[in-house]
């Protein structure tokens, strides 16, 4: 446990649910609403994941075509003739 001296200011915590206008910005006090960029940021990685999957389902949807699996493109007659001679 972090022990403090005695004239050290302490922090105060807000939670999510019942933060109080502004102090949450104050030097001293955690926000329950404050998060590190990181965690931001996979959010939004997250979401445009989502969202190119679903344009790339559109897509094969209007070319006709569903997803197809990695084994049929990779069955030997199927790699080049210069790759084959590297096996």
């Amino acid at each position: 446990m972090l022990k403090l001296s005695a004239d050290a200011t302490p922090f105060t915590f807000e939670t999510a649910g019942a933060t109080q206008k502004g102090a949450g910005m104050t030097p001293f006090t955690i926000s329950g609403k404050r998060q590190a960029y990181a965690d931001y940021e996979r959010g939004q990685l997250v979401a445009e994941v989502a969202a190119l999957k679903a344009d790339l389902k559109v897509l094969n949807a209007m070319a006709g075509r569903t997803p197809c699996r990695c084994a049929p493109r990779h069955s030997p007659r199927n790699v080049p003739v210069r790759l084959r001679s590297l096996r």
